[in-house]
């Protein structure tokens, strides 16, 4: 996903998976934000405007604090300068 730098705000990121309990944490680049665990494909963390007030790619991670703990394949999340749209032709026949 994708972030415009000078639109910092706290926000609620959702997270589809499978596999989440209630012990599952969201982790932000290696820091683990508040978790609210939806159900096992869905999980909700807590983002803050400090987290996404810089131009950068972040690693969000899903650790798994079980018996035998697990963290996910990173997914990045992009916090960029400018968001653009392309637009093509339509080609009609």
């Amino acid at each position: 996903d994708r972030w415009l730098v000078d639109k910092a705000a706290d926000f609620i990121l959702d997270l589809t998976g499978a596999g989440f309990t209630a012990n599952s944490e969201v982790r932000w680049s290696d820091s683990t934000r508040p978790t609210t665990f939806v159900s096992s494909n869905r999980l909700q963390a807590k983002i803050y405007a400090a987290d996404v007030s810089s131009i950068r790619n972040i690693p969000v991670t899903v650790y798994e604090p079980s018996a035998s703990p697990s963290v996910s394949a990173p997914l990045t999340f992009r916090v960029v300068r400018y968001l653009y749209s392309i637009y093509l032709p339509a080609v009609v026949k």
